[in-house]
């Protein structure tokens, strides 16, 4: 996950520090597809890890309602 100043896993650590955030949900959403990568997103704190690639972003909502 990379932006400009702060990568994302940064950005992630930063949130659920922060106790106005910490119960926000986090969905990485990257064009990394490593299995891996995904179980150590979740177990640094996030709700969910997509890939990019693998999206219909027709359905996007759908997706995103146990989240919200």
């Amino acid at each position: 996950m990379m932006m400009p100043g702060m990568d994302g896993m940064a950005l992630l650590h930063a949130m659920r520090a922060d106790e106005r955030l910490k119960d926000v949900a986090v969905i990485m959403f990257s064009a990394v597809s490593d299995p891996a990568f995904r179980e150590y997103a979740i177990s640094e704190g996030a709700d969910d890890h997509w890939i990019k690639s693998a999206i219909d972003f027709g359905k996007l909502p759908e997706y995103l309602k146990p989240y919200l």
